[in-house]
């Protein structure tokens, strides 16, 4: 269980990031500047469209490894692919 919320919380450093920076989606994929409060270090991150589309797999597999720890059964997801 200690695995799976250190995985949350490296998932949520991701969301402030994507939902508190300064977006601007026409350049280099997808490019995101981002000021973190606790350190007040800024950064810029280039080609974000990759990496939200990995972030979203990354929160469904820990969706399902969540569910599969308190439950003991998972929740599958259908790929794109499966269509």
């Amino acid at each position: 269980m200690k695995k799976l919320i250190n995985r949350f919380r490296e998932l949520n450093n991701h969301r402030q990031r994507v939902a508190h920076g300064l977006w601007v989606p026409e350049t280099e994929g997808g490019y995101v500047s981002y000021t973190a409060r606790t350190s007040l270090k800024g950064a810029s991150y280039k080609r974000q469209a990759d990496a939200l589309e990995k972030l979203a797999e990354e929160a469904l597999s820990l969706r399902n490894d969540l569910s599969v720890e308190l439950t003991g059964i998972g929740i599958y997801f259908q790929d794109v692919d499966d269509h």
